[in-house]
């Protein structure tokens, strides 16, 4: 009995080992986080409603509100290709998204 108990702490203490030293996430997982921004028309700063924003070719979109502005939740981190397309013209921008969210500006024309 005594052998068991002893066991059965020791696994016990072995697996809270494993997971505490373990990684932080799960292997191979990228960095993610938010994207906030507002599509203009380039010539005028004209703030464009219903565009839709979209990264990671389509997997992650949004759609922008009356005062065009848009958020995209677990973009990931680093260099990103942006896309708009919307009624006043459409744009793909590259963007550097940081892990503490970025904001961003795209011009359509």
């Amino acid at each position: 009995m005594f052998k068991l108990k002893l066991l059965s702490i020791a696994a016990i203490f072995i697996m809270f080992v494993g997971v505490a030293c373990g990684p932080s996430g799960p292997m191979g997982a990228e960095d993610r986080t938010a994207v906030t921004g507002v599509v203009l028309v380039e010539d005028t700063y004209e703030r464009v409603a219903d565009a839709t924003v979209s990264m990671e070719d389509g997997e992650l979109t949004a759609t922008t509100n009356e005062n065009g502005v848009f958020t995209i939740i677990g973009a990931p981190t680093g260099s990103q290709d942006v896309m708009v397309d919307s009624n006043m013209g459409s744009t793909t921008a590259t963007v550097e998204i940081n892990m503490n969210g970025s904001r961003i500006e795209l011009f359509v024309n």
